[in-house]
């Protein structure tokens, strides 16, 4: 059965879990925020089973070994406007991201990556980055937007670049070489 009995539940956070299926999630179509994170089970890793949870506005996940093509699901999800994706995963490309244009708030922990699928992120406003060998602000491209930045990275040397975020209103940079 599930959770089937609490199909109002709007919010659901499981951390650390050993989480192997969302089967037990279905029916709640009010869940607009789910978080899986520290979540080392979750072998199916493709989001197609999120397709259920159209009114799902943020989702937070950590995967082992997952890579860029196992988000592209997640353009199906029409309220999606907050993506955490934590620093377990290892890949090399975040291409599916220009597939979702419609992202307020990203959270991505990466190795070096090639940036420029962020340009078509136009209303990101709050962007948070854990990415360690990210040496250069610039790389980061152009966030018409963006009013929020954190980054995380051990070898940012410098905040050059940072005049191509005109609203930029807070900035957060930790464990860097600055």
């Amino acid at each position: 059965e599930g959770m089937k009995n609490f199909y109002r539940v709007e919010s659901i956070y499981i951390r650390p879990g050993n989480l192997v299926t969302l089967e037990a999630l279905y029916g709640l179509n009010d869940l607009q925020f789910l978080a899986l994170w520290n979540n080392s089970q979750w072998e199916f890793k493709r989001f197609e089973a999120l397709r259920f949870f159209m009114n799902l506005r943020y989702l937070g996940v950590d995967l082992a070994n997952a890579v860029s093509a196992d988000f592209i699901p997640l353009e199906a999800l029409p309220r999606l406007k907050e993506l955490g994706i934590g620093s377990a995963i290892t890949w090399n490309s975040i291409e599916f991201l220009r597939e979702l244009p419609r992202l307020r708030f990203l959270y991505l922990g990466v190795p070096k990556v090639d940036f420029s699928p962020l340009q078509s992120l136009h209303y990101l406003a709050d962007f948070r980055l854990y990415a360690p060998a990210l040496n250069d602000i610039k790389l980061l491209g152009d966030i018409p937007n963006l009013q929020w930045l954190g980054i995380e990275a051990k070898s940012l040397t410098s905040l050059d670049g940072l005049e191509r975020y005109p609203g930029l209103q807070h900035l957060e940079i930790k464990h860097s070489s600055i």
